[in-house]
């Protein structure tokens, strides 16, 4: 409780239970900020690991999963897990066949 002072406001001091409230606040806060940053950079970060300038080749009449196999196939990614989560949210159904610089 805060009580209004002419000069100042004053506030008494905390009680353990409002202390350990707030620090499990603060962890649970803390604990959610890192687990959304590292979604955030599987997600956007780098999504290949191959040097620059190698061409990955679609061929035409290429699904989804074909892709996916090459790509695991030429270990340009590692694991299909991020590969499956970021074509199912950006609707990637339809392959385009093309010749495709990997930076």
């Amino acid at each position: 409780m805060v009580r209004h002072n002419s000069r100042y406001l004053y506030r008494p001091p905390e009680t353990g239970e409002s202390m350990k409230k707030r620090k499990f606040i603060f962890g649970t806060l803390a604990v959610l900020c890192f687990i959304a940053i590292f979604f955030a950079y599987k997600f956007f970060g780098p999504a290949v690991h191959t040097p620059s300038g190698e061409f990955f080749y679609v061929r035409t009449g290429a699904n989804v999963e074909t892709v996916r196999q090459e790509l695991l196939a030429k270990k340009f990614i590692q694991s299909p897990t991020w590969f499956n989560l970021a074509s199912r949210m950006l609707g990637y159904r339809t392959v385009k066949p093309g010749r495709y610089k990997l930076t």
